[in-house]
């Protein structure tokens, strides 16, 4: 049989923004274990999941009373995915009652923010001096860059598809790349710069490197080959992550002078 631990219920069916600021006034605690499980605690009649968390302490004070061995103090967290309500207990008291001075954590407010932020493809740091302004704080009581950076380097590698799939993509494109020995009908990519060797350049998607590149034939940019007045030029984007739009029709416009430039030398840019 599995022994069973004497829990103390500290809250019930909390908000998780309440929840986090019970958190935030008790001594510094990490989540040592885990997982997804169906739903007890709750009433709703509804099929869900429930999140439990074992919280272990991690109080520097704790750790100096008694340095040869772990303080016991545990607390479980279990999180209503549906209601979004969060259930607390501990288990034992700290080894020392002493509480030193915590270090500012993420809230769930500048978390959405910094996630909206990132999606800008704004730095780290910018976005820490953007979060100062937005919640009208000064460094010293918001978190440290460090911790800015593993929020928005996990937001972009698990939501907007910054991993390591781009090494591999800008190698293709650049393989890809117009040599001058296709067909007519091969689609080949170009971009605004290229290196001395003629080689494209696959910008990272910032404001400095944007991602611009184009796919095009040979057949394609000769049926363009005509008076620039008999015709209107629209340029679209598919997607769009920067709010200075300018930057990327600058880019793209750049992109296709140089490609025209390329396989219609004689071709006039007006």
């Amino acid at each position: 049989m599995p022994r069973t631990h004497p829990w103390k219920l500290l809250a019930c069916d909390l908000h998780e923004d309440d929840a986090d600021i019970l958190l935030q006034s008790m001594k510094a605690v990490k989540s040592s274990k885990s997982q997804l499980s169906a739903r007890t605690t709750c009433t709703s009649v509804t099929p869900h999941s429930m999140r439990y968390q074992l919280l272990s302490c991690m109080c520097t004070q704790c750790k100096a009373v008694a340095s040869f061995t772990k303080c016991a103090r545990h607390a479980n967290k279990i999180t209503c995915l549906e209601a979004q309500t969060v259930t607390l207990s501990e288990l034992v008291t700290h080894l020392s009652p002493a509480a030193p001075r915590k270090k500012p954590t993420i809230t769930r407010a500048q978390r959405t923010f910094i996630q909206q932020m990132a999606r800008e493809n704004l730095t780290p740091l910018r976005i820490l001096h953007a979060t100062t302004r937005e919640f009208s704080k000064t460094l010293q009581e918001l978190p440290e860059l460090r911790k800015v950076q593993n929020a928005v380097n996990h937001y972009r590698r698990t939501k907007l598809g910054g991993n390591d799939r781009y090494g591999e993509l800008a190698a293709r494109l650049v393989a890809s790349a117009l040599m001058g020995r296709e067909e007519d009908q091969d689609a080949f990519t170009f971009t605004a710069r290229v290196h001395r060797f003629g080689k494209p350049i696959v910008g990272d998607g910032s404001v400095v490197h944007p991602f611009v590149v184009g796919v095009t034939t040979k057949a394609l940019l000769r049926t363009a080959k005509r008076d620039p007045a008999t015709f209107i030029l629209h340029v679209d984007a598919t997607f769009q992550l920067d709010q200075l739009e300018e930057k990327h029709y600058t880019d793209a416009l750049a992109a296709l002078q140089t490609v025209y430039s390329k396989v219609l030398p004689r071709y006039v840019w007006l």
